[in-house]
C-alpha cells in the first residue's frame, strides 16, 4: 500500500516537497498507520537548468534530499515503520541529455516579426509548450555572413502555438542551416504525436562516431497498426 503526493508548484521549491512529505506522513499516521509501506512524493523537481532559461535560483538534488529527509526524520510514524521513499525525477534527470537538431526550411516576416520555420514542431522540443526558451545553437550550412536579428523559431505544422523559440537574438539562420535546441529530453520521446511531422531519429555518440538508437518514423510505421478495407 502506498500514498502518493503528485503535486508541485511553478517554483518547484524545497518547501513544496517538504510539505508533501510531511503531509503524506501525517495522513499515513492518522488513517493507515499499519498498512502504508511506500511514500511517493512524485516528481517535478529541478535538474541541471542552464542560465539561458531564466530561472533565478534552482535547488539541487542534495537540497531536495535534505528537506525530504528532515521531514521523514521528524515523523514518529516514519521512524517507527520505516516506509520506502519513492521519487519520480524523470524530467529532472532526462531534460539535459537530449538535444533537438532541426533543419531550417524558410524565413519570413509577418507584421515586422521574423519567423524561422524548421522541419520539426514544438512537440519535438518542449511538448508541454512552456513559455521559456531553451538554450540553442546555430549550425550554419555555409560560411556566408549572417546578420544579427531578433526572431522566433516556429514549427512546420498548422498550429498557432507551434513555437520552439520565441523572440531570441542572434545570427539570423538561413534556409539549409540547422538549429540545435538543448534541454529537449523531458517528455519529447513519449509525447511527440505523429502530427504532420513524424518522430525524428534519435542518435547517440558511440566512440568517435554516432549510432542510431531509434530510426526516423516513416509513414509505414504510422499506419502499420491500422487495418484498411480492401
Amino acid at each position: 500500500v502506498s500514498l502518493h503526493g503528485h503535486t508541485s508548484t511553478t517554483s518547484r521549491s524545497l518547501a513544496c516537497y517538504q510539505t508533501i512529505t510531511r503531509t503524506l506522513c501525517e495522513i499515513a499516521e492518522w488513517h493507515f498507520p499499519q498498512t502504508v509501506q511506500y511514500i511517493n512524493i512524485g516528481g517535478g523537481m529541478f535538474g541541471d537548468v542552464p542560465p539561458e532559461m531564466g530561472f533565478s535560483e534552482t535547488p539541487t538534488f542534495d537540497q531536495y534530499a535534505a528537506v525530504v529527509g528532515e521531514a521523514l526524520q521528524t515523523s514518529d510514524w516514519a521512524a517507527a515503520t520505516k516506509p520506502t521513499l519513492v521519487v519520480e525525477p524523470g524530467m529532472a534527470m532526462s531534460a539535459n541529455v537530449i538535444s533537438l537538431v532541426t533543419k531550417v526550411i524558410g524565413i519570413k516576416t509577418i507584421r515586422n516579426r521574423t519567423l524561422v520555420t524548421v522541419d520539426a514542431s514544438v512537440f519535438h522540443a518542449k511538448p508541454t509548450q512552456h513559455s521559456r526558451n531553451q538554450p540553442w545553437t546555430l549550425i550554419p550550412a555555409s560560411e556566408s555572413a549572417r546578420c544579427c536579428a531578433v526572431f522566433s523559431v516556429v514549427g512546420s505544422t498548422c498550429m498557432e502555438k507551434d513555437y520552439l523559440l520565441t523572440e531570441v537574438s542572434g545570427p539570423l539562420p538561413q534556409a539549409g542551416d540547422y538549429i540545435q535546441i538543448g534541454q529537449a529530453g523531458a517528455y519529447t520521446v513519449v509525447m511527440s504525436p505523429p502530427f504532420i511531422n513524424p518522430a525524428p531519429a534519435i542518435v547517440a555518440p558511440h566512440g568517435e562516431h554516432f549510432k542510431i538508437i531509434r530510426a526516423r518514423q516513416t509513414l509505414d510505421d504510422m499506419f502499420k497498426n491500422y487495418y484498411f478495407q480492401k
